[in-house]
């Protein structure tokens, strides 16, 4: 083996790494088949085809741009297969703890005094910890938890490559292409979810903390290739990226000061969880009274936690570590900072939020561990041994509560029980649990949930919602009068709601009031625009306008809404077809013959469209035409039966008109077949008169010849 890389790559490191892999395809193998869950189907599915290839396009920077695109680099790979998005969010997470033993053995072997076998060890079980951790799950299991697995990768990799470039032992171009790529890196991290932007302040506080002695460059060269050309970047991607400017202006408009000071609250709810976690939920509720009768514990937690700094640094063997604690809790707190200080949020904890934070957390936890069992208390003889077991025991216990708490995202409802479970009264879990039960056909116990939901003392919100959809169970079971009453009840409770205004409008166009129908169809449309859902309006929304239009003959718009809805659906068959319907009935045969040749690609569809263009001439009367198309759609697409019937009807409807003609003739024959046979007689008659009463030879010579041509 190469000598760089078997100092860069010793056995150990090889081993550990292949640990860690390990350890995350053990924990997480019963996760590979789990279902899509929650907002998986918006995030994911209507994304994709809603926005799937504009995320291959970099000219313009899109909302979460990386995240976004690896779903759909997923989707090309697997479709919509949950395996692959699983795999992926899997192989993310084995890269940070790659990332993360990486980060904490450079830490400690540059940034203190403690060696490379502590090095080694802290970095390890930094690593495992950060694997193995159950408060990770959510970042991990639930898919659209991603952007914080992958914003991580992007900034432990920038973090690494910033400590790895400021090592002493670098020269001038080695140190500047990997600030270079960190800061390349930082740029990723905010693209796969903007909580990265506080990588600056983490690059800071660990400068601060570990960035002293001969192991590290001057900062000089961390000001020049760092500091300085970081406003300049920012810059840039604010100017690339103009809608991440508007974010950041909405965000300032919500700073909340309550909201901050209830933030240490969640922030110590969040330690409780690392330290003891128990009692997880997908899906948390901290009402009012929790918030007022937590702050005794929280001031409990931080004086437990000031004591403990204090006695670490207190002992002299500990003070050499003293860098780690501080960093790995100022860490923690700017980690958090984006997502749990100023501005409000709909959730005030998601564990997925610790995705990240957690690092420092691990690094704490490991180097404390090491200390005690190696430098405090026990001798040399079983110091390696009391290490060792401590670690293995709490591997063990860690992979065991995750791969427990991984198994209650097997499906949507048992995600959701879990929740009820911790929090019976929680609404959002009520409607999702039902929700469930709904798309599964499960109508009694859907029915259940709503109407409980229904009546409870929560939100318009959720009442509107569950009101919306005891009318979609009304409707499954045919009482549609019933049906029509519910989405009234949820208008009223909550107009914001779209859904309420949508599933009314399909309801009253199955009767043929396509005027009312269309009023409540732009209704919602203008309530998907105006309220922020956190998704678009479903494109059917649109195709459906298209079609009332059609039915109210207002063909203009028509092809208008039709033309909208091929930019979500590109070479969607009703919306092809009733383009050209529009076409059609607007006399314009020369779009008709254009949208055909849209469909190249599609021959099925180009078929059909041929073979309604071969109608349309039928009906004008343009039979060659007609029989053109026919033929031609039948060439297309030889099993459709509907060309087939065509041709052979319209060769039937002309032989019937021929054979018409005919008869007509033959009847005309007829008549002047007898008035010439009448003329004849009377001509005979009056010739054979005229010769009996002749007397003249050459006369009668004339009249015997023009008997003889009437015989």
């Amino acid at each position: 083996m190469n000598k760089k890389w078997e100092a860069f790559f010793p056995a150990e490191t090889r081993t550990h790494l292949l640990i860690l892999f390990s350890l995350t395809a053990l924990v997480y193998a019963n996760t590979w088949r789990a279902p899509f869950n929650f907002d998986d189907f918006n995030v994911i599915r209507r994304h994709i085809e809603m926005h799937g290839d504009e995320f291959f396009q970099f000219s313009s920077i899109r909302y979460r741009h990386l995240f976004h695109l690896s779903f759909v680099l997923n989707q090309k790979l697997g479709g919509y297969d949950p395996f692959v998005y699983h795999l992926t969010n899997n192989l993310i997470h084995a890269l940070n703890g790659v990332l993360v033993f990486f980060l904490a053995h450079l830490t400690i072997l540059y940034g203190t005094s403690l060696g490379r076998r502590a090095a080694n060890a802290i970095g390890f079980v930094t690593a495992g910890f950060f694997i193995l951790h159950p408060i990770h799950t959510e970042a991990v299991t639930y898919l659209s938890g991603r952007g914080n697995g992958l914003s991580g990768l992007f900034s432990l990799l920038s973090l690494y490559l910033f400590a790895r470039g400021s090592l002493a032992n670098k020269n001038i171009t080695n140190r500047t292409a990997l600030y270079l790529f960190a800061l390349v890196s930082f740029g990723a991290a905010v693209l796969s979810k903007e909580t990265a932007i506080f990588l600056p302040l983490g690059v800071a506080l660990y400068d601060l903390c570990f960035m002293r002695g001969n192991a590290w460059a001057p900062f000089r060269h961390r000001l020049i290739w760092v500091y300085l050309p970081l406003p300049v970047l920012v810059v840039g991607f604010f100017a690339k990226a103009p809608e991440f400017v508007q974010f950041i202006l909405d965000w300032a408009e919500k700073i909340n000061l309550r909201y901050a000071l209830d933030q240490f609250s969640v922030l110590g709810y969040g330690l409780k969880l690392y330290f003891f976690p128990i009692n997880q939920s997908f899906d948390y509720e901290f009402s009012t009274a929790w918030y007022h009768y937590s702050w005794p514990w929280v001031f409990a937690t931080l004086a437990g936690t000031f004591v403990l700094f204090a006695l670490i640094l207190w002992n002299k063997k500990f003070k050499a570590s003293a860098g780690v604690f501080i960093f790995g809790t100022l860490w923690v707190l700017s980690a958090l900072a984006p997502t749990n200080t100023l501005l409000p949020r709909l959730d005030p904890f998601s564990e997925r939020n610790f995705y990240l934070p957690g690092f420092g957390l691990d690094m704490i936890l490991a180097t404390l561990i090491y200390l005690v069992c190696k430098e405090k208390f026990f001798t040399w003889k079983i110091k390696y041994n009391v290490h060792a077991l401590t670690v293995v025991a709490l591997f063990f216990c860690l992979s065991l509560l995750t791969i427990e708490r991984n198994a209650v995202y097997r499906s949507q409802a048992t995600l959701w029980q879990d929740v009820l479970e911790k929090f019976p009264e929680k609404a959002r879990a009520q409607h999702n649990l039902a929700h469930f039960y709904l798309r599964n056909k499960q109508y009694d116990r859907a029915y259940l949930i709503y109407n409980r939901l229904a009546i409870s003392k929560t939100t318009p919100f959720y009442k509107a919602q569950a009101h919306i959809n005891l009318g979609i169970i009304y409707e499954a079971r045919n009482n549609f009068s019933r049906a029509e009453s519910e989405f009234e009840k949820a208008m009223k409770l909550d107009s914001s709601i779209p859904t309420s205004y949508y599933n009314l409008a399909s309801r009253i166009a199955t009767r043929g009031e396509y005027s009312r129908a269309l009023v409540l169809y732009l209704q919602a449309e203008d309530r998907y625009k105006k309220y922020q859902w956190g998704y678009d309006a479903p494109p059917e929304l649109i195709l459906n306008i298209a079609k009332i239009y059609s039915k109210l003959g207002r063909w203009a718009e028509a092809e208008a809404r039709s033309r909208e809805f091929l930019t979500h659906r590109k070479g969607a068959r009703q919306a092809y077809l009733l383009l050209m319907q529009s076409h059609l009935n607007m006399g314009r045969v020369d779009l008709a013959q254009a949208d055909i040749a849209e469909v190249n690609a599609l021959p099925e569809l180009k078929a059909q469209m041929t073979n309604n263009l071969g109608i349309y001439f039928s009906q004008i009367g343009k039979t060659e035409k007609a029989l053109n198309e026919f033929l031609e759609a039948a060439r297309l697409n030889p099993g459709n039966t509907d060309p087939h019937y065509n041709i052979g009807r319209l060769i039937a409807d002309t032989h019937k008109e021929k054979m018409r003609e005919r008869k007509e003739l033959e009847q005309k024959l007829e008549t002047l077949d007898m008035e010439i046979k009448e003329k004849n007689d009377l001509a005979r008659l009056h010739l054979q008169k005229a010769l009996e009463l002749n007397e003249d030879p050459q006369s009668e010579s004339h009249i015997l010849g023009l008997l003889n041509q009437l015989n």
